[in-house]
């Protein structure tokens, strides 16, 4: 059995809240866990950010329909 710290335990938590965050389009909580200068490089063209607010302008630009309610058809 693997003991961790309670420094790994919260990276793990953190890193958990990130992820989820991100696949239920959830900016908001994904910010939650984000540093305010935060730096973002991206795999597109201009897809480079040094704070939040960058971040959130590369997002609605580049995926317009990133923040939309993946629910509002029914999930099974």
């Amino acid at each position: 059995m693997i003991i961790y710290s309670e420094s790994e335990l919260e990276v793990m938590e953190t890193h958990q809240i990130l992820w989820q965050a991100y696949a239920e389009r959830d900016i908001d909580r994904r910010f939650s866990v984000c540093s305010e200068n935060i730096t973002f490089i991206g795999t597109g063209l201009h897809e480079r950010a040094v704070n939040k607010a960058d971040y959130r302008a590369v997002i609605d630009k580049t995926f317009p329909n990133f923040l939309l309610n993946l629910c509002q058809v029914p999930c099974v």
